[in-house]
């Protein structure tokens, strides 16, 4: 099995120990793979190495300035961080990217409502479910922002339809609490 293949495997797992070990030895052997350096960032991130993590995505998209993935990546780092601007920064350019998938509008919309910027936030949020009916992680997050800003009524759509194409998800029924 191959450094790569090991890593995901330990990573589906769980084990991000053991991926961030096979992820040192990728990006030793292959300093300017983007992709090994994306993989660090994710195991780094997940075992509470957040400022590590955001070096390794930061790298990854120097190395791969046109990779939507690694704009992503440093985007919702950013904004773990709380680092807004930046994240706002990385999220334009993940849309800029692949202008037709709903993670960045995800992304930027929930920059914008951090930010306090209420209707920017929900036209992301409708981008976001607009390139793709299944996006699911919007609806909730546009139905929260809209409970937040007193249209109830208008977010129990978002609850009810994520309720019913997933019945058994407990962050839904949170939600519709």
């Amino acid at each position: 099995m191959c450094i790569r293949d090991s890593s995901r495997l330990n990573a589906s797992q769980g084990n991000w120990d053991a991926s961030l070990a096979d992820c040192d030895r990728a990006v030793n052997s292959h300093p300017t793979d983007a992709s090994a350096r994306l993989s660090k960032g994710e195991a780094l991130d997940r075992l509470g190495r957040a400022k590590d993590g955001l070096i390794e995505f930061r790298l990854a998209v120097s190395l791969a300035p046109e990779s939507f993935e690694a704009s992503l990546a440093c985007g919702r780092a950013h904004r773990r961080a709380l680092q807004l601007r930046k994240a706002m920064e990385y999220a334009n350019k993940a849309i800029s990217l692949r202008h037709n998938h709903p993670a960045g509008y995800l992304l930027r919309g929930d920059v914008n409502a951090e930010m306090d910027r209420v209707e920017e936030a929900l036209v992301d949020y409708g981008r976001a479910i607009s390139c793709s009916e299944e996006a699911v992680e919007a609806r909730l997050a546009r139905g929260g922002l809209l409970l937040r800003i007193g249209r109830a009524e208008d977010a129990v759509k978002d609850y009810d339809w994520a309720a019913n194409k997933y019945p058994d998800d407990p962050n839904i029924q949170y939600g519709l609490a």
